[in-house]
């Protein structure tokens, strides 16, 4: 867990950082009063950094190499995959109820199919 929130947090502080620089760099020359130029300067490191962050996260998908750019080449866990989703767990209780661990509601099926595992729904649903 603390491998995932390291380098979730490393992730985050990279694009911010490139943002901050590149405002940084195209405002150096500007003469601006110190108000606008740091008004200007905070909205410009802003959109840099969502537009890099944006980009990257794209371009990631595709070559997953590219995330050194954000930091670190490989996307922590917790955001990257999908959660599994091929088994379910779920207990008849006595009034013929399917009860799933987490879930606050109850889906109620009248058959299932043990073959291929898939639940056949009744029409019958309760929240």
């Amino acid at each position: 867990m603390k491998k995932v929130l390291l380098a979730s947090i490393i992730r985050t502080l990279v694009p911010l950082a490139v943002g901050q620089i590149v405002a940084w760099l195209a405002l150096a020359s500007v003469i601006l009063d110190e108000p606008t130029k740091n008004a200007l300067g905070t909205f410009l490191g802003g959109l840099v950094t969502a537009v890099y962050y944006l980009i990257i996260r794209l371009l990631e998908q595709r070559w997953p190499a590219i995330g050194v750019l954000l930091g670190l080449a490989k996307s922590p866990d917790s955001y990257s995959k999908e959660p599994d989703r091929s088994t379910l767990t779920a207990t008849l209780n006595a009034a013929g109820t399917w009860e799933i661990p987490g879930k606050p509601e109850t889906v109620t099926w009248d058959h299932i199919d043990v073959a291929d595992a898939q639940p056949k729904a009744a029409g019958r649903h309760s929240a």
